[in-house]
């Protein structure tokens, strides 16, 4: 399916977005979840890589996260967390 290592990577990131969370003060902020729900418009897979500075454990940050997008977490890896949300089903 993929030619070489580079045309996976354009792929994947194509299909998952990275939200980066920066500095140790307050953890998932509205702008974050703004980002988050943001994506949630072309996508249904989120990917989120939390740093290492966040104050927040991952399971705490992924269930803040759940709960705030109305969303569902897929797996945790590392400090990355893969949450999904299907599109709205469109009324005929």
């Amino acid at each position: 399916m993929f030619l070489d290592s580079q045309s996976f990577r354009l792929w994947f990131h194509k299909k998952f977005i990275k939200v980066l969370k920066r500095g140790p003060n307050d953890g998932v902020s509205d702008g974050t979840i703004q980002t988050i729900e943001n994506s949630f418009n072309t996508k249904e897979l989120v990917k989120i890589k939390l740093q290492d500075t966040s104050p927040l454990e991952k399971e705490e940050a992924a269930e803040i996260i759940r709960q705030r997008t109305n969303s569902e977490v897929v797996q945790i890896i590392g400090h990355t967390i893969l949450i999904y949300r299907p599109f709205p089903e469109e009324k005929e």
